[in-house]
């Protein structure tokens, strides 16, 4: 897992997941549009944030979904970011 200063290093992740905690659960796409980065870019970040358990994705139709997991660590991510 990954530390809370890796996670929140890259404006890019702080982003994507400032969006994700806004708006609840998004596609890629969506979330691409929202925050203005480079789809390459936002993909990149949701693999590196899914891999430090901080979201978890899953498939609806054809839409990759995105939101925060259960974990300590992402439900204090989320609400310090909604708070700022």
């Amino acid at each position: 897992m990954a530390e809370i200063w890796e996670i929140m290093s890259s404006p890019g992740r702080v982003k994507v997941l400032q969006v994700i905690a806004r708006n609840g659960p998004l596609n890629i796409t969506r979330i691409v549009r929202l925050t203005g980065l480079n789809y390459n870019v936002v993909h990149a970040h949701i693999r590196f944030l899914t891999e430090a358990g901080v979201l978890e994705c899953y498939t609806l139709g054809r839409s990759r979904i995105c939101d925060y997991s259960d974990s300590k660590l992402a439900k204090a991510i989320k609400e310090f970011l909604i708070s700022v």
